[in-house]
């Protein structure tokens, strides 16, 4: 691997998809830990990390079938500043690259 031209991109590594909200996935804790032992690879090697994070605004919800006002809070996916779409703080940036995708449904 050649660290000059070489990047880690991590996309939607998000609380929506832990085991108690609404897109679990099973052993996400052990995708989220290989995940963050890449992470402080990279780090330590400088190859860029870059984090993308998937999310709707709140007025475009009504057009993902979960993000219905029946859903708790902590529930809620991929809306905006909701603790579903935030990313995992087990792999949260640190100074990384960060970019934000509305995954509305247009």
């Amino acid at each position: 691997m050649n660290p000059e031209n070489t990047a880690v991109l991590l996309i939607d590594l998000q609380n929506e998809y832990r085991h108690s909200a609404a897109y679990p996935v099973e052993s996400y804790h052990t995708v989220l830990a290989n995940a963050a032992s890449g992470i402080a690879a990279a780090r330590m090697s400088r190859v860029p990390v870059i984090h993308i994070q998937a999310w709707v605004e709140d007025a475009a919800k009504s057009d993902y079938p979960l993000l219905h006002e029946g859903l708790a809070e902590e529930l809620r996916s991929a809306v905006a500043d909701s603790a579903g779409a935030a990313i995992g703080e087990e792999v949260a940036p640190a100074g990384d690259k960060f970019g934000y995708i509305d995954a509305g449904f247009y």
